[in-house]
């Protein structure tokens, strides 16, 4: 395991009972159980399957569906329910844990321990991919190779949607910013000096953001012969973009 994903998943498996919290960052969230995340997830998986169809590049349910960063299940527990097959693939035990849980053995759940993301898949190919809030939290380096080993994976005319934070401005603020991220005790400073505007805690675990550019993401798209059917942009306070990615593998 890569020092980066074992810092990562012993940051994850230390959230104990705000797991879910750690999921959706909303405050009503801390210490519970919540089983309307499940409702939500396919809810959400309905807007992204009728997204896909709305570009001409509907999913096909008879087929395998991968969710790279699956945490607890909110979109695999619905993805389970409504595809042929269903795998799950995270870096914490713990998430892995909760979504067995709530998934009975109606999906295969796989652990990834960071060294080689082939290793973990096998020969497995699939024609949905989906990752969201995950490559934020992997190096670039490691996640550039990630997603091309996915997108590999990928069966011609499937689908996949991706989502990275995209570079913000290069402006002093955001400078400062990235080498705050870099350091787990600045992090929790900022939440420390961030009371009452956010919602996490400077006791939280620390989980790291990286940045992707579209110059090296656009090009990675091109040579794993996915094109671009939709980019969703959600900037947030801090000048970050968070940018989801429609995906069409070429046949």
């Amino acid at each position: 395991m890569s020092h980066a994903t074992q810092r990562a998943a012993a940051e994850w498996d230390r959230w104990g009972a705000d797991l879910y919290f750690a999921n959706t960052g909303e405050r009503a969230h801390r210490g519970r159980v919540v089983e309307e995340l499940f409702a939500q997830g396919t809810a959400y998986l309905d807007r992204i399957e009728a997204r896909f169809a709305e570009l001409g590049t509907p999913v096909d349910h008879r087929g395998t569906a991968l969710d790279f960063g699956c945490g607890v299940g909110r979109a695999l527990v619905p993805m389970a329910q409504r595809y042929a097959r269903a795998v799950g693939v995270d870096v914490a035990e713990t998430m892995l844990a909760e979504a067995r849980r709530h998934l009975g053995g109606r999906a295969d759940l796989r652990r990834y321990d960071g060294a080689d993301i082939d290793t973990c898949l096998g020969d497995l190919r699939f024609d949905v991919l989906h990752t969201t809030r995950t490559i934020q939290h992997i190096p670039p380096d490691d996640g550039m190779r990630i997603m091309g080993s996915l997108l590999g994976r990928l069966k011609p005319g499937g689908v996949a949607l991706v989502q990275a934070p995209m570079c913000a401005p290069r402006t002093l603020f955001h400078r400062l910013n990235a080498v705050r991220e870099r350091s787990p005790l600045l992090i929790r400073l900022g939440h420390l000096l961030a009371a009452g505007h956010t919602e996490f805690r400077p006791t939280d675990p620390v989980h790291h953001w990286y940045l992707y550019s579209a110059d090296t993401l656009l090009p990675l798209f091109q040579r794993a012969g996915c094109e671009v059917r939709w980019a969703e942009l959600d900037p947030d306070p801090r000048g970050r973009v968070r940018t989801t990615w429609y995906l069409h593998r070429r046949r």
